[in-house]
């Protein structure tokens, strides 16, 4: 793999991440247009590229992953001069809504890790065919204009 073609995938990778579509797809069928066989390295550059990219992602989101603030749910100002009822009612409220998005993360996660403890072989196998990625994201594709 040259310099250049690295530079290539990672523009790839790069503009595909934050979109609805696999960044992982396109770089498989970028490295196919590019005539680059999958050694042992480009698999390494691969998993590196892509590391860089959920860091970014991480870090974008940085204070979204972290914002649970136990400070904000017990804030003593909001619930006073409430009875007990709704001091409880005011606390579960906030406890919920500082929770949805690990719940909203853990719901989009376990499927996926399950998943692919299960099927990783066969995942792995047919990732290394550019015509299944192919079929996969146009599907993906058309499932998403109809959702």
């Amino acid at each position: 793999m040259s310099i250049l073609e690295a530079i290539i995938i990672a523009v790839v990778e790069g503009l595909t991440e934050f979109l609805p579509v696999s960044s992982t797809g396109h770089m498989i069928i970028t490295q196919a247009l590019l005539g680059i066989e999958s050694t042992p390295f480009v698999k390494a550059f691969t998993v590196i590229i892509q590391f860089g990219a959920i860091l970014s992602v991480v870090l974008l989101y940085w204070k979204r992953f972290f914002r649970l603030n136990p400070v904000v749910i017990f804030d003593k100002s909001a619930v006073a001069g409430k009875g007990f009822v709704q001091k409880g009612w005011t606390f579960l409220r906030r406890f919920l809504h500082k929770f949805d998005f690990y719940w909203k993360l853990f719901i989009a996660v376990v499927p996926a890790g399950v998943l692919g403890l299960t099927f990783g072989d066969q995942i792995d196998l047919l990732l290394e065919n550019v015509f299944v990625v192919s079929v996969m994201l146009v599907a993906g594709g058309i499932v998403m204009l109809f959702v």
